[in-house]
């Protein structure tokens, strides 16, 4: 399986500066389901911030960008924020839903942003687990990591989460 996500590490010096990219991912994994038209859920990207930033690592910077959808599985939320309206059975383990998750934009979203219903069906408890262990997990990994290492090398670091915003 290849990485959800890309890493480039600094390819000149370096800098205690770690760049998060988690909604630019444009990659929709086959396993999706999704019920709309893959135009409609592009909506929910932030289209091009990871190539906005991608000079980062020329200036020293370690820039980690996703590469699915956080319409699919948003790694800037806890696996705690899910949605049990979203689910075909109860949730096995702790759940603490978010503001967002009730306005059906939490761990995995429910509605976009207009309100269009995402899934036709509800998601399965291992659905979901599923894509926290392969991709929320190993995203939050990197960017742990990463920050990790930078503060180890210079005992500071700056973590920029990257994110664009709608025209309106």
């Amino acid at each position: 399986m290849q990485p959800m996500f890309i890493l480039t590490e600094p390819r000149r010096g370096h800098v205690p500066l770690v760049l998060d990219s988690p909604h630019s991912g444009n990659e929709y994994p086959e396993d999706f389901g999704f019920a709309l038209p893959k135009e409609a859920l592009r909506q929910a990207e932030d289209s091009y911030v990871d190539e906005l930033y991608a000079a980062g690592p020329d200036l020293g910077a370690t820039l980690i960008a996703a590469r699915f959808p956080r319409s699919y599985i948003d790694p800037n939320r806890s696996v705690l924020d899910v949605d049990a309206s979203l689910l075909d059975a109860p949730w096995p383990g702790p759940a603490v839903p978010s503001a967002k998750t009730a306005r059906g934009i939490g761990l995995i979203w429910r509605v976009l942003d207009t309100g269009e219903q995402i899934y036709s069906r509800k998601l399965s408890v291992d659905e979901v687990k599923r894509r926290i262990v392969r991709y929320h997990q190993p995203y939050q990994r990197a960017v742990k990591d990463a920050i990790d290492k930078a503060q180890r090398h210079f005992g500071a670091v700056w973590h920029l989460n990257l994110h664009s915003m709608p025209a309106v």
